[in-house]
């Protein structure tokens, strides 16, 4: 990495989005011997997140929690500035690709220079280039110092010593460019390139009252230096201010904002303007994104997630997260070796296996603490069969839809449901409806079987909204995950997959693709093939399992009844279920099985959760 030449700072506050395309156009530079301060000023949480996920090595964050205002901000990154020169910039602008290169070869030339700034280019809310930025030519004398601004601020590039032996005023919440200009013009250079190097963003809403802030504060700087020009001069620039005031603050009540706006900028011409059009589009381009795969393993299946980390990689994940969950020191040992030629594959452990819930709990956790936005979640024995990821970013991403969309799964080979799906079964069949008892619904079975004969095979070529969905191949975004929490970890394993999904499925649209399909190599133990028939839950070889899946299950269809007539629905359910189990059960001998069953049920119903994957580790 190149020893940085030019430190660039930027403060932040609430940009949100914006910073992101500031911070871009930083790394877009053609002079690469940078550092960055990225400096958070009491920001939101969400401005603060997204320059936090910037991992550059030659970016440095700074953070305080309360908002003391840019002078002050700006004071201190140049005192935390390790080289000769420094860069101003607004976390909503951008720098033009050859800003920097171009600032520091004149200031390398021109010694005697103090600070340099250019022209700019000007740009609205959403990054639309509007033309040139009026700004006029640099002042000369005092007096002219005093009617405008010497440069338009976030342009400017100076000597850091010189920065830190003329601090910005900081009891001033605005102007202090233009007083820190004023206070130090007479024994600085100052030079202006006529370059536009920066894109400088001027919000088409013209705010009077921040106009009125604003004028405020520059009628304070004027009378802080009233000394330097004759008392006239101070009397006639007071009196202006006042007037621009009044005007602006009437032209905003009769809705002519726009002829404010129309003074900051001038028209470009049409091969000035097809230039700086273009660079624009290359520095907000979206990048391609960046997906960050998740899977959980247990017990001994080295080899099998070793297959999931190679199949997510080649279908497009950046890096992949394990979760070691509960492996023996062994076999983490040898889930290292097997992947340690491999940078963009990282492994967590957790000491003890508490259930799926606990493991992804962790997994997704961990997902937040890394840069990425995307996080695509597997099963440890998924192997891609068909497409990639960038299909279902492309899917989760796309603006054709209503409804937002807040999560995209691909189809899994084994998942009962999704089969019926794909061979042209409605979701209202596919999936138990609500007021269903352990995935039974009387009217549903019914209705499956007049109308199955009557259902074709159709061609699945377009995603369809579902209500739940596996962990095994879900793309979901960190915004989402934010908004609905982690899995809850009290579930151990089962059916929290659908709780937590379905969690997602209440802010939007959860879709199921067909433009991604994964095989689960291993198979897929019995309780889970789309139903918990009694026959089914009685002859399970494992009653922990099964009490987990029936337990959980339950808990979360009494979770789904918000009306009356959904609450009858289910208990006419409960009641055919229990019947046909109860028979089931005297016809297999099976009384052991039935009252562990029983025992599950009135668990599920009364929202006990205090036994856990540990009381029942004998039984698995």
């Amino acid at each position: 990495m190149l020893k940085p030449q030019v430190t660039v700072g930027i403060p932040y506050t609430n940009q949100g989005k914006l910073l992101a395309e500031a911070i871009n156009s930083v790394l877009a530079q053609t002079h690469e011997a940078w550092e960055l301060i990225l400096y958070g000023d009491g920001p939101d949480p969400e401005t603060q997140r997204i320059a936090e996920s910037y991992t550059d090595k030659r970016i440095r964050h700074i953070h305080r929690n309360h908002r003391k205002g840019l002078s002050s901000a700006l004071n201190t990154i140049a005192e935390e500035t390790q080289t000769h020169f420094l860069a101003r910039m607004d976390g909503d602008d951008l720098m033009h690709p050859q800003r920097l290169e171009k600032q520091m070869q004149y200031l390398n030339t021109h010694p005697d220079t103090d600070v340099v700034g250019s022209r700019a280019y000007m740009i609205d809310e959403q990054s639309t280039l509007i033309g040139s930025f009026n700004e006029p030519e640099l002042p000369v004398r005092p007096l002219d110092f005093f009617n405008s601004n010497a440069f338009t601020h976030p342009t400017v590039m100076g000597r850091t010593k010189w920065f830190l032996e003329n601090k910005y005023d900081e009891t001033l919440m605005r102007a202090e460019d233009k007083e820190l200009w004023i206070r130090t013009h007479q024994s600085s250079k100052f030079a202006k390139l006529e370059d536009r190097l920066l894109y400088y963003r001027v919000s088409s809403i013209v705010d009077w009252r921040k106009q009125a802030k604003d004028s405020a504060f520059d009628r304070q700087v004027i009378r802080q230096h009233s000394t330097l020009v004759p008392p006239s001069f101070i009397v006639r620039k007071l009196f202006t201010s006042y007037i621009k005031q009044v005007v602006v603050f009437f032209l905003c009540q009769l809705r002519q904002g726009q002829l404010v706006y129309s003074r900051k900028y001038s028209d470009l011409s049409a091969a000035d303007q097809s230039y700086a059009r273009q660079t624009l589009e290359s520095l907000t381009a979206p990048k391609e994104s960046t997906v960050l795969a998740v899977t959980v393993t247990y017990g001994d299946r080295v080899s099998l997630v070793n297959r999931t980390v190679e199949s997510a990689l080649k279908a497009g994940a950046s890096e992949v997260l394990v979760i070691a969950n509960g492996t023996t020191a062994e076999v983490t040992a040898e889930l290292r070796r097997r992947v340690e030629n491999c940078e963009n594959v990282r492994i967590h452990h957790l000491h003890t296996n508490n259930g799926s819930a606990t493991g992804f709990h962790a997994a997704i956790e961990s997902a937040l603490g890394t840069s990425y936005d995307y996080y695509w979640l597997l099963d440890d024995d998924n192997v891609i069969a068909k497409g990639n990821v960038h299909l279902l970013v492309d899917t989760l991403t796309s603006k054709k839809s209503l409804t937002p969309i807040v999560g995209v799964v691909g189809v899994r080979s084994v998942d009962e449901r999704h089969q019926r799906v794909t061979d042209g079964q409605p979701v209202s069949l596919a999936y138990p409806p609500r007021g269903s008892f352990l995935y039974f619904d009387a009217a549903n079975f019914i209705l499956s079987k007049v109308l199955r004969r009557g259902i074709t095979k159709k061609t699945f070529s377009t995603p369809k909204s579902i209500p739940n969905a596996p962990y095994g191949g879900l793309l979901v975004d960190r915004n989402t995950v934010e908004q609905i929490g982690l899995p809850d970890r009290r579930l151990g394993l089962y059916e929290d997959d659908t709780e937590w999904t379905s969690r997602i499925a209440q802010r939007g649209a959860l879709l199921l693709s067909p433009h991604l399909v994964i095989d689960d190599i291993a198979g897929k133990h019995t309780h889970t093939q789309g139903s918990n028939g009694p026959r089914r839950l009685l002859e399970s070889e494992s009653a922990a399992r099964v009490f987990f899946a029936t337990r959980n299950r339950v808990l979360w269809e009494k979770q789904q009844l918000p009306t009356p007539l959904l609450k009858l629905r289910y208990l006419f359910n409960r009641l055919a279920y229990l019947s046909i189990l109860r028979i089931e059960t005297h016809r297999s001998e099976r009384e052991t099985e039935y009252a562990s069953l029983r025992e599950a049920i009135q668990a599920g119903e009364s929202g006990d959760l205090s036994v856990n994957l540990r009381s029942k580790i004998s039984s698995l």
